[in-house]
């Protein structure tokens, strides 16, 4: 909501406001400010001064969900190698992910360029699509003369902020940790338990596999790996391979 002479106003997903304006936020929507990429969490009063060119972009907030990041491994090096093959590998992957995440309920997802992110209302329905899309990329990479497409995975459970920007996307401190997940290497843990592979593998947080176990035996053997040091994110992370 926004106060315009004393009233509240709701405001719905985006508009212009005028250049200072008082806007209050519920509990489970955030606002993004154009001039400021900070994400303002609701819950409180915020005081604003936004130029006529500048708006909000308000969007649900995902308090319990299970995030789920993939990307091609090599992309940049494919792509410059051979730029038409870059393109119709990434195209592939898109396909291959979006029958499957359609296919285990995904909440909502969208494209990061080299890959996909993906929300989903339970691990379970995560874990599936993951290994259904390795399985289907396997299959492909055996029968194919080409180029190999090699994957990467990274899952964490926890808080999501989703926008409708120029494309969807997810934001916030738990997105950022199925991130670095997703492209984590062996010398990003502080201590090391057991080597792991660096491409066509799953890793996932503590957070992710203790709410897996929650919910009963898991699907698959969660191997504990250690903890990981991640770029940006100040507590170390637990770290699971899922097989």
């Amino acid at each position: 909501f926004y106060l315009d002479n004393n009233r509240w106003n709701q405001i719905y997903e985006e508009g212009h406001f005028p250049d200072h304006m008082v806007i209050r936020l519920g509990a489970n929507i955030m606002a993004d400010i154009k001039y400021d990429s900070t994400p303002i969490k609701g819950g409180e009063d915020v005081r604003l001064s936004l130029s006529d060119s500048q708006f909000l972009n308000i969007s649900k907030y995902e308090e319990d969900t299970s995030i789920f990041v993939i990307d091609l491994e090599d992309s940049s090096r494919i792509t410059e190698d051979d730029e038409i093959q870059g393109y119709h590998l990434k195209r592939k992957l898109h396909k291959y992910c979006t029958h499957y995440f359609q296919q285990n309920n995904a909440t909502m997802f969208g494209s990061t360029g080299d890959g996909l992110w993906a929300l989903f209302q339970t691990p379970h329905e995560a874990l599936y699509a993951c290994f259904q899309i390795l399985e289907h990329t396997s299959k492909r990479n055996e029968r194919t003369a080409n180029e190999m497409m090699n994957l990467r995975i990274g899952l964490h459970h926890g808080k999501a902020f989703v926008f409708q920007d120029d494309i969807l996307n997810a934001h916030g401190h738990d997105v950022n940790i199925a991130f670095r997940l997703e492209g984590l290497n062996s010398n990003d843990f502080i201590q090391l338990d057991k080597e792991f592979p660096n491409s066509n593998r799953v890793l996932c947080s503590k957070d992710f596999h203790d709410r897996l176990c929650s919910m009963g035996e898991p699907p698959r053997k969660c191997i504990k790996l250690g903890a990981a040091k991640l770029k940006k994110i100040e507590q170390p992370v637990d770290v699971f391979l899922i097989v």
